[in-house]
């Protein structure tokens, strides 16, 4: 049973303008709760014990938000100026041991996105949605037995367009040690390098399946139209879902 989450939390939200001016990204509130404080509840909700946030930006607000938790440990990507999001997962290495969930800070859903994954038969699953046309969507290439091929912002580039990607998966240690030695390869090159495109090459070695939840509600928070689509739209739809759930 997995009962370890990983957070990805170092980017600046630079297209948040002044709203991440002087809190990172994931702390912005959304509603009475955090994104990130959001997450947390749900995962321990759902049977989780251990979290590694990997902060970077603004990495001593998380220190101080998470001071008082001792299931949460704080790890920051010194270098999240110059690399992509796939470096902060990499600084993290260390502190994973088991299989566990990745997130990413600025997700905001339902609690079926958490069950969904961790009850899915396959040790390595991607979350994946209908199109939510919000914006700045990843897009899922799958093949016809829902393996995935590949993730991309522009659907020109795949064969196929199946789904959307959420930002959440479910991961094998052994899927991570590829992830990273992928990585090492491309450090000296290609800085930008995100997760999705590691998570990508580790599924040409292994299976890596798509868990399409079509009406999932959830969204990701880049910029002001989406931080008010989230708290206008999603939110709202999130908390009738709980009260009827």
């Amino acid at each position: 049973m997995i009962d370890t989450a990983v957070i990805l939390a170092a980017g600046r939200g630079s297209r948040l303008k002044e709203r991440t001016a002087d809190m990172p990204k994931g702390l912005l509130n959304v509603g009475n709760l955090k994104m990130i404080e959001r997450s947390v509840r749900l995962l321990k909700d759902a049977g989780i014990k251990r979290i590694v946030v990997g902060t970077g930006y603004l990495a001593e607000k998380y220190n101080d938000f998470f001071s008082n938790d001792k299931t949460i440990s704080c790890v920051k990507n010194h270098d999240f100026k110059k690399y992509g999001s796939m470096h902060t997962l990499y600084s993290l290495r260390d502190h994973i041991n088991s299989d566990f969930l990745l997130l990413e800070s600025d997700l905001l859903y339902e609690t079926r996105a958490l069950t969904s994954l961790l009850q899915d038969r396959f040790q390595n699953a991607i979350l994946a949605s209908g199109f939510t046309k919000s914006g700045d969507e990843c897009f899922i290439e799958s093949n016809n037995e829902k393996r995935l091929i590949n993730i991309s912002k522009n659907p020109a580039l795949l064969k196929r367009v199946d789904a959307e990607f959420v930002g959440i998966s479910k991961l094998t240690k052994l899927v991570l040690t590829k992830m990273c030695n992928f990585w090492l390869e491309k450090m000296n090159t290609e800085e930008n390098t995100e997760y999705e495109t590691a998570l990508v090459e580790a599924s040409k070695h292994m299976d890596i399946y798509v868990n399409k939840v079509d009406d999932l509600v959830w969204c990701e928070i880049d910029d002001e139209t989406h931080f008010n689509r989230a708290k206008n739209n999603i939110l709202p739809l999130i908390k009738n879902k709980e009260l009827n759930d």
